[in-house]
């Protein structure tokens, strides 16, 4: 509440290896190295655990009710998928769909939308069926794609040498 005067208000035991977060109302989502970890933060001074899912993820955003995460998927060749898990009970999160997304890791979501980057794109998925999700459209970005942002109806994809704004206004084709 003080910028220039920050606190630590509270610890959550147990909750370690942390890879990423996101919070929405009064969930927060941890990917660890054990799985999801889900965290009620209504009270910011006394947060706790109150459910989890053996899915190890990174690149982790939550909209609505549903968590959105980057899973990665052994084999030859090893890849990243999108997995999307149920936070409607969120004591009892569960895995409703899992698509694949080639490489990348960071995930944004806002609406009916997730926008991921793989790598060398930028993905955009259609998920108002959380259980199937779409891919809607992609842009290449020169030097590749690793850390995103949204903010409104721009995406702004980071990579080692630049940082791009992509209009996603038209989904099925980012500019």
């Amino acid at each position: 509440s003080v910028p220039s005067a920050q606190q630590l208000l509270a610890e959550v035991p147990g909750v370690v290896g942390n890879i990423d977060i996101a919070a929405f109302g009064s969930i927060a989502a941890v990917t660890t190295n054990d799985g999801l970890q889900i965290v009620d933060v209504s009270d910011p001074a006394l947060p706790g655990v109150i459910g989890s899912l053996a899915i190890a993820g990174r690149g982790i955003a939550l909209a609505g009710q549903y968590a959105y995460l980057r899973v990665a998927v052994s084999g030859s060749p090893s890849h990243m998928d999108l997995a999307v898990v149920d936070l409607r009970t969120p004591s009892a999160p569960r895995l409703l769909s899992q698509v694949y997304v080639a490489n990348g890791d960071r995930v944004e979501a806002a609406g009916t939308y997730a926008y991921i980057s793989t790598g060398s794109a930028l993905a955009i998925y259609d998920v108002s069926n959380p259980s199937s999700p779409q891919l809607r459209g992609s842009v290449t970005i020169p030097n590749g794609a690793r850390e995103i942002v949204l903010a409104g109806n721009t995406v702004y994809v980071g990579n080692l040498s630049a940082v791009y704004s992509v209009d996603v206004t038209n989904r099925a084709s980012p500019r």
